[in-house]
């Protein structure tokens, strides 16, 4: 099998073997931060004392847990820890389910843009795609009937990502409702990329937690990831909530063949750090809500290059670059000539004019002024 490569890091490794890019400006994780600044040196010295052994195929217990407490508990389908499977890694987590539910003559409905992976493997398995792409018109609303008059007989999963990567539109409840009523209707999983589902404006030590497409109907599988909003991508977990005891099953023989198991010091770390989660998500989504409006201000700012309307969830955003240039052709010029890196959306599967933006980064305000200086220069 030959794995088709990530669009977006294709694109960024080409630019890097002739630029010396230091900033990116469409890095899509919550800001970073250290070990230190959630974990007790307690605790941390403790990992010295860590035995050196395997941790559970699934996840340690502890870890589950805590990773189940992520989520809101709703009565009809509560998230507990036996419905948890931890990976290293979200694309570890991706590629096991794809290859354990999907053959030679399989389709899977995407619900485009998306990222990379969710294509990738697809591709690589020789899976035939389905794309519903959302539509700016619709103001990128996820369209739940034209999904359901996209399947097929062949259609075994339905893919989608939201709060979406890269535009960080997210779904209503209503969304959430019909979708899993459709899943149950035809009988057809939904992988359900969350991984920025923490990430929303106005977010308080009482209303952080997440509320997953899998809490809907036990039809649905979930994705969550530590690097995204929680921003720390150093950390390498990603799990899936998946209540089919069938499809588990299915996905813990893949996993045998690949990782086995996660690491057990960033079982440990994970586990102390998600046990201050909200303190978490009330610092970085601040920052995010802060940078958002900066960035609204600069492209007002240079509105004859940039149009951007500011969402209040996800990591991400998209800004439409207004301009005769290329989108390629300024990332190419602005990496060359200021160090900065901006990713066109095409790399998402997201044609047109539009440029992904992170706003997790704590030097949000130097890049803006790198990208200010690029434009100031070249107009």
């Amino acid at each position: 099998m030959n794995l088709h490569p990530l669009p977006h890091r294709k694109f960024i490794n080409n630019l890097r073997s002739i630029a010396n890019i230091t900033d990116n400006l469409s890095n899509a994780c919550a800001p970073a931060t250290s070990v230190s600044d959630w974990v007790s040196e307690e605790k941390i010295l403790e990992i010295a004392r860590l035995p050196s052994t395997y941790v559970s195929d699934l996840g340690s217990w502890e870890l589950r847990k805590t990773i189940a407490d992520l989520y809101i508990r709703r009565p009809s389908h509560p998230i507990d820890p036996e419905d948890v499977i931890v990976f290293t890694g979200a694309q570890e987590a991706i590629f096991a389910l794809q290859i354990s539910l999907l053959g030679p003559h399989d389709e899977v409905l995407v619900v485009t843009p998306t990222y990379g992976s969710m294509m990738s493997f697809l591709l690589s398995l020789k899976i035939k795609i389905i794309e519903v792409p959302l539509s700016q018109e619709n103001s990128w609303k996820i369209n739940v009937s034209k999904i359901e008059q996209s399947l097929t007989p062949r259609t075994k999963l339905i893919s989608i990502n939201f709060p979406n990567n890269p535009i960080g539109v997210d779904l209503t409840p209503e969304d959430k409702g019909e979708l899993a009523k459709l899943s149950e209707k035809y009988n057809i999983p939904i992988l359900s990329d969350e991984v920025g589902l923490w990430t929303k404006s106005q977010t308080d030590l009482g209303n952080w937690k997440g509320d997953a497409l899998s809490s809907y109907s036990d039809k649905v599988i979930s994705l969550g990831v530590t690097s995204k909003s929680f921003g720390l991508p150093g950390i390498r977990l990603g799990w899936l909530i998946v209540r089919d005891q069938g499809i588990r099953e299915k996905i813990l023989s893949v996993k045998t063949h690949l990782s086995i198991c996660s690491s057990q010091i960033d079982d440990f770390l994970a586990v102390e750090i998600f046990k201050r989660a909200d303190e978490i998500l009330v610092h970085h989504n601040q920052m995010i809500e802060e940078n958002k409006t900066k960035f609204a201000l600069f492209c007002k700012k240079h509105s004859h290059l940039f149009r951007y309307q500011k969402v209040d969830t996800g990591v991400t955003g998209i800004v439409e670059f207004v301009s005769s240039l290329d989108v390629k052709e300024f990332s190419h010029s602005l990496a060359m000539k200021n160090q900065l890196l901006m990713i066109p959306s095409e790399f998402f599967y997201l044609p047109g004019n539009f440029f992904r933006i992170g706003f997790g980064a704590k030097n949000f305000s130097e890049m803006l002024e790198k990208l200010e200086d690029f434009i100031l220069k070249t107009s």
